[in-house]
């Protein structure tokens, strides 16, 4: 059938399209933001680069914003627990 691998392609696509912006808009909703342009807005205040320390500062502006970020607070203590048992 002509065009069938098109439109498989093109349903792929659609389908990978799809997924990816629920996970953006799940990945928005633990960060923090209502939308992306929200996020990229605050992010750009933060320089580029790293601390001495080897935390970036976008990692250090997004948990600059308190409670919002929804899953930090236990990545950062795990993280810190695991290196101090060493």
């Amino acid at each position: 059938m002509p065009g069938t691998t098109a439109n498989r392609s093109k349903s792929g696509d659609s389908a990978q399209l799809e997924h990816s912006l629920v996970l953006l808009s799940w990945l928005n909703e633990q960060l923090g933001y209502e939308n992306t342009p929200q996020l990229l807005e605050d992010i750009k205040e933060a320089p580029e680069g790293f601390t001495p320390d080897g935390r970036s500062y976008v990692y250090l502006r997004l948990i600059s914003r308190g409670d919002k970020p929804k899953f930090f607070w236990t990545a950062t203590a795990t993280i810190r627990t695991d290196c101090s048992a060493r």
